[in-house]
């Protein structure tokens, strides 16, 4: 949503472009996105790879940028074997429908959580997250990319939110993301990898509390 307005946060679409799954075709998505924003002033936020985009839209449009939330984000896979490995699993995965979905699943969610919404949600999931040709860029993206050289470039107040069980981004990754962004304020959930599935209510009122600052 494009917007000047306190609490409008800008949709920067999802980055599933298959010109960039390489390194070399990074930048030009993230401008891409980045102008996604529009005119006027925004509040921008993003989750996971969204994370990653609206940090480097926050980057590349300074001037139009006026707070940034960054949930379970990361600065580049070659910063942690683990995660690495953990996207490239997962992309191998994509000749087999059924490994593919458990695999997102066991790595979206914390051991509490799927036991507290039990196995007929927990397989319904597992449907739901397929090798899709969309969903294959995106984990390609997710390991080539670097955020690094853009991270000097950001000047709005940023609020880094971590996810101490996230087996998808471990969440010394997203502590890197906070530690990079001087100034930035830190916040962190006992939950998996989608905190906003686990704790929508309290991870609501963290981000509003930040943009109301």
């Amino acid at each position: 949503m494009r917007g000047s307005g306190r609490h409008d946060l800008a949709a920067l679409g999802s980055p599933y472009s298959s010109r960039c799954s390489t390194r070399a075709g990074i930048p030009s998505l993230l401008r891409r996105r980045a102008y996604a924003i529009g005119s006027g002033t925004a509040d921008v936020g993003g989750f996971s790879l969204g994370a990653v985009v609206a940090t480097a839209a926050a980057a590349l449009r300074p001037d139009q940028v006026r707070r940034l939330v960054a949930t379970a984000g990361w600065i580049s896979s070659e910063q942690d074997e683990y995660l690495r490995l953990s996207f490239a699993t997962w992309l191998s995965l994509a000749g087999d429908p059924v490994a593919f979905g458990r695999h997102a699943t066991l790595t979206a969610f914390s051991r509490g959580f799927l036991n507290r919404i039990g196995r007929a949600a927990v397989e319904a999931n597992t449907a739901y997250m397929q090798p899709t040709s969309g969903t294959l860029r995106h984990i390609a993206l997710d390991l080539a990319l670097d955020l690094g050289p853009l991270l000097p470039r950001v000047q709005a107040p940023a609020l880094v939110i971590g996810c101490t069980q996230d087996a998808t981004v471990p969440v010394e990754n997203t502590r890197r993301l906070h530690a990079a962004l001087p100034g930035s304020a830190y916040a962190e959930f006992d939950t998996g990898h989608i905190v906003l599935a686990e704790e929508t209510e309290a991870y609501t009122r963290t981000v509003r509390d930040f943009l109301d600052g």
